[in-house]
């Protein structure tokens, strides 16, 4: 089996769902490479107006939260706020 046979989860087999194991391991196991290269991305777009780089923007507001005393989770929350938004580089 190469896809799954459900468009609803709820309809999946066991077989299914053992595939899923399988390759969701794989893709979760790339997780911080994607993150990683998606902020290295950044530093080269920023938004109209703006002084500084998305990827600075991000470091900054990280790096105040670490200032502020803030926790592990929200240290890389606040680094990671902007990573699905829409980039306007004109």
């Amino acid at each position: 089996m190469t896809t799954v046979s459900f468009t609803r989860m709820k309809d999946g087999t066991r077989e299914d769902y053992e595939l899923l194991r399988e390759r969701e391991g794989v893709f979760l196991a790339g997780t911080a490479d994607r993150l990683l290269k998606e902020l290295a991305s950044q530093a080269e777009e920023t938004l109209s107006g703006y002084k500084v780089t998305r990827l600075e923007h991000a470091l900054q507001a990280a790096t105040r939260a670490e200032n502020d005393g803030a926790g592990t989770d929200w240290i890389v929350a606040a680094l990671l706020h902007d990573i699905g938004a829409v980039s306007y580089t004109h």
